[in-house]
C-alpha cells in the first residue's frame, strides 16, 4: 500500500442535510469521537456552522491500492486506512460477491475466490434514498473486477463503503 496516506482520512458524521459534494474543499468544525470504536468527526451539534463548503473545488485523490487481506478485520493496515479511499484489486483481478444476509445490516461479503478466500464486507445502505451507498448488492457469485470506497469501521468490522455502484464497483448496478 501507499504508506504516505495512512491515517489521512476520517469519517464525518452529519446527521443532517448538507450541500457538500465530491471534490468540495471543506472546513469542518466538529467534535472528535470514537463511535463504537470508529474514529469520526461529529459536526451535528455545531449546526450550520459545523461545515463550510464554499472553499472551492479540488481533484479527489486516487484510491490507495490494497488487497482485501491487508485491510479486512485481520489485516495489518486496516486501522491505518480507516476513513481513506481504498481500492481492492492490486493482486486480485477477479473478486466475487457473496450472499447478503439480513443480519449483516446492509453489507455483502466480497471474496478473493469463489470458495471464499480473503473476505471484506461492502456497505451499501443510506438513510436517504438516492444518496451515496444506496444501491442493491450484486447477485451472489457475480464477478467484481474491482471495488473501491471509503474504508470504515462499524459494527465491529472493517468495511468498504463505495460511493456509488456505477463508479466504485467493477460490475453493473442491478436494475431496480
Amino acid at each position: 500500500p501507499e504508506y504516505g496516506r495512512q491515517y489521512s482520512g476520517i469519517w464525518v458524521y452529519t446527521d443532517q442535510d448538507h450541500t457538500c459534494h465530491k471534490g468540495d474543499l471543506v472546513s469542518v468544525r466538529a467534535v472528535y469521537k470514537e463511535y463504537y470504536n470508529s474514529s469520526e468527526l461529529d459536526y451535528s451539534a455545531a449546526g450550520s456552522q459545523g461545515l463550510q463548503v464554499d472553499l472551492g473545488q479540488t481533484t479527489i485523490p486516487p484510491p490507495v491500492p490494497c488487497t482485501i487481506g491487508e485491510i479486512n478485520d485481520t489485516g495489518d493496515y486496516a486501522e491505518a486506512y480507516e476513513g481513506v479511499l481504498v481500492r481492492v484489486d492490486r493482486t486480485d483481478n477477479q473478486l466475487y460477491a457473496g450472499q447478503e444476509d439480513a443480519t449483516l445490516r446492509h453489507n455483502w461479503p466480497l471474496h478473493t475466490t469463489q470458495a471464499g478466500g480473503d473476505t471484506i464486507f461492502v456497505y451499501h445502505e443510506n438513510a436517504r434514498p438516492g444518496d451515496d451507498f444506496e444501491y442493491d448488492s450484486p447477485d451472489s457469485g457475480s464477478v467484481v473486477t474491482f471495488c473501491q470506497g471509503i474504508l470504515q469501521y462499524n459494527y465491529d468490522q472493517y468495511k468498504i463503503a463505495p460511493r456509488s455502484c456505477e463508479l466504485d464497483l467493477g460490475t453493473a448496478c442491478k436494475p431496480k
